[in-house]
């Protein structure tokens, strides 16, 4: 279990790949994950991120692990630590916009996407640029199991 007086935002992330969400706590750029199904359990403590970023944890690389990942608001800026190794740096979005990653073209791994007054930009890996209204301004998008 997690333990101490780390405050932040809880999330669900798969860290080890078994097909079973882990516990994460980000905070200012501090990852806190713990888990494991095997009963053996785990626990990781990893920076990445500053404060102000929003965490954004999906499989983009499509190995079947989730990846630390934030999303910048101040730059529209993406930043992808892959498990499968290598850092992803890639902009897409502006400060007013609401991340929402999720596998949009069906190819395994985690799009690029934001929310914006019910309009969706993704930048997917595989199908490309798409630009589409649904929803309404204010809305909150959930595109992910995973995502809060």
């Amino acid at each position: 279990m997690l333990s101490g007086t780390m405050s932040g935002t809880p999330l669900a992330m798969d860290w080890d790949g078994d097909g079973r969400a882990d516990f994460a706590i980000f905070d200012n750029g501090l990852w806190r994950i713990t888990g494991g199904g095997d009963g053996f359990g785990f626990s990781v403590t990893a920076g990445f991120g500053m404060p102000g970023d929003k965490a954004v944890p999906a499989d983009y690389d499509g190995d079947g692990r989730d990846d630390l990942a934030v999303y910048r608001p101040s730059t529209g800026t993406w930043f992808i630590g892959k498990s499968s190794g290598g850092l992803r740096i890639e902009r897409w979005g502006i400060a007013t916009d609401i991340p929402a990653p999720g596998d949009y073209d069906g190819d395994g791994k985690a799009d690029l996407a934001v929310y914006r007054d019910g309009v969706w930009y993704l930048n997917r890996s595989t199908s490309g640029i798409l630009i589409t209204g649904f929803g309404l301004a204010g809305d909150k998008p959930l595109p992910a199991s995973y995502y809060p």
